[in-house]
């Protein structure tokens, strides 16, 4: 048996080991790893004012340029980067036109989200989320309840009488009322239902019609509200009762972000923190132009109320009718936010947070003999863009209405496109894309002219594994002198190799010292004897990418006949 002790101080951990003298290797001889010592260096990345631009194209022609926080990034923070590509990416998502309407239409919907696919590469996906009304996952409260999709009217939604009443147009009851229960003061009705996705975090919509607003309860005992929350409906809504300890009527408290209207001639309020902050449009004035915002029953006129995500904010918009303007239509900006940040790992991301559509009827009366419409409220053109990572798959290709209905003026707000667009995306530095994984800073790669991703939504994935910390990983022995009988079913390979040894390697441990306790011997399958003056050998990761080290770094192998 002979032993042979290897040393290199190659960043690389390549081994080119000379003997000063032939060692002679007699036939059908045998080699085995003894021992290896390795300081594995942390790969790190350096994000700085040359490198930190990347380009996002999401649709042909139109460049959105971001820029990533300064920082250094290695094993222990490297999702950090991630969730800041994720957060970036999102926030420029949803630009608007000088007019304040959402410019790209096939922006509306769309998240971004970055993460580690199963097979370790990194995926920078953008996805749309399909706008519709989503009747059939909504969660009703006052108990928790699943809404049946089957009694849902897909255009109307009603709060005549007990609350919420799903309808026909042509049909009305007002016996929504849960069994067991009796309710003398109908004005104190509050029921509130909610959206069980979270809004898209990139270009999010959540938009409603008026169908009916009345002025014949006071405020408090009528109207609606539509918001954002930061808990999920489950959570939400199982906190409320339909009666007893119900906040009263009209309330805002436990509305995060939110629009509301109490009454016909009442004005529109921003809510914030459950704070409602009144605005200055009321909903038959415009602050002097010549249209009101309610023209009757079901008129597609109506104003039309929506709380946007938008360029990394929140916003508060009404929408109206202006036919002083060419039939156009006045988009009102109630109030704007930066959307929440909340504290991932130490570092306080936006664009992150899981928001959820809610919608809030404030109880209303039956007048016995009246119309329609005078029972409180009605809505009607509900729309709302999901986070399309939250949607099951079974109901991400489902529309229920049409989602082009004749709104308000000629131009109308912005409405979702899903057909097929030009994606790309392009790094400003090889050392960020290849530190991803990725083998070109341009992703797709080919002619720039030519070569795009063409679909509704998109995945970048990288051709190999990132160089960031790898779990579970392994580091591989491979001799460049010598044969051995070793193979590997790695996709990459996929045949023989010479693989000394395979030793498994987590990267929360930078320092190796490998000592097998029993040696496994490798067939040379040398018929005549060999005769080596050097011996060269490299250490690499599982996915045969290089292996970064420091200092000096030794092993012993022994070869037996």
């Amino acid at each position: 048996m002979k032993l042979i002790r290897l040393t290199t101080t190659d960043p690389k951990a390549v081994f080119n080991s000379f003997l000063h003298q032939d060692l002679e290797i007699e036939p059908y001889s045998k080699i085995a790893l003894g021992s290896l010592a390795v300081e594995v260096e942390e790969p790190s990345l350096i994000i700085n004012a040359d490198n930190h631009k990347v380009e996002v194209e999401l649709k042909q022609g139109v460049i959105s340029s971001i820029y990533l926080k300064f920082d250094v990034y290695d094993s222990s923070n490297y999702k950090l980067l991630y969730l800041d590509i994720e957060s970036k990416i999102n926030q420029a998502l949803g630009r608007l036109t000088g007019l304040n309407k959402i410019e790209n239409a096939s922006e509306i919907g769309k998240t971004c989200s970055v993460f580690k696919n199963d097979a370790g590469r990194t995926d920078i996906s953008v996805r749309q989320g399909k706008s519709s009304n989503y009747f059939a996952s909504l969660q009703a409260g006052s108990p928790l309840k699943k809404i049946d999709s089957t009694t849902v009217n897909k255009s109307v939604m009603d709060s005549r009488a007990l609350g919420i009443l799903f309808s026909s147009a042509s049909t009305h009851s007002y016996d929504h009322q849960p069994a067991g229960v009796t309710v003398t003061d109908k004005s104190k009705w509050l029921l509130s239902f909610s959206q069980d996705f979270p809004i898209a975090r990139g270009c999010g919509i959540h938009t409603v019609q008026i169908n009916t607003i009345a002025d014949q309860f006071g405020e408090g005992a009528q109207g609606f509200a539509i918001s954002l929350h930061k808990q999920s409906p489950r959570e939400y809504l199982s906190q409320r009762t339909m009666v007893g300890d119900a906040p009263p009527a009209g309330t805002t408290s436990d509305i995060d972000f939110g629009i509301k209207l109490p009454l016909l001639n009442g004005k529109y309020s921003y809510i914030i923190d459950g704070v409602a902050t009144e605005s200055t449009t009321n909903c038959n004035d415009s602050g002097g132009y010549p249209n009101q915002g309610y023209y009757g029953v079901a008129d597609n006129r109506n104003d039309t109320v929506a709380i946007e995500v938008v360029s990394g904010s929140i916003r508060f918009v009404v929408y109206r009718n202006n036919p002083g303007a060419d039939n156009d239509t006045e988009v009102i900006v109630i109030h704007s936010i930066p959307y929440p940040t909340e504290t991932i790992d130490g570092t306080s991301k936006t664009n992150s947070m899981e928001l959820y559509g809610s919608y809030t009827f404030f109880g209303a009366g039956q007048i016995t003999g009246q119309p329609a419409s005078t029972y409180g409220c009605a809505l009607q053109h509900v729309r709302y863009a999901p986070d399309y990572y939250s949607v099951p798959e079974a109901q991400q290709n489902t529309i229920v209405d049409d989602e082009q209905p004749v709104l308000l003026g000629s131009t109308k707000q912005t409405r979702q496109i899903t057909a097929p667009t030009k994606h790309s995306i392009k790094f400003a530095s090889n050392d960020i894309s290849y530190w991803l994984g990725f083998e070109t800073r341009r992703q797709p790669s080919g002619p720039i002219l030519n070569n795009y991703i063409v679909s509704s939504g998109v995945d970048f994935i990288s051709e190999s594994r990132p160089a960031i910390a790898i779990e579970n990983d392994c580091i591989l022995v491979e001799l460049n002198s010598l044969q051995v009988e070793s193979y590997d079913a790695f996709e990459k390979k996929r045949q023989r190799v010479n693989v000394l040894s395979v030793i498994p390697y987590d990267d929360s441990n930078s320092t190796i010292l490998h000592t097998p306790n029993n040696l496994i011997f490798l067939d040379l399958n040398n018929q005549y004897p060999i005769r080596l003056s050097s011996i060269k050998a490299r250490l690499v990761r599982g996915d045969y990418n290089d292996l970064d080290v420091t200092g000096m770094t030794s092993m012993v192998i022994y070869i037996s006949k």
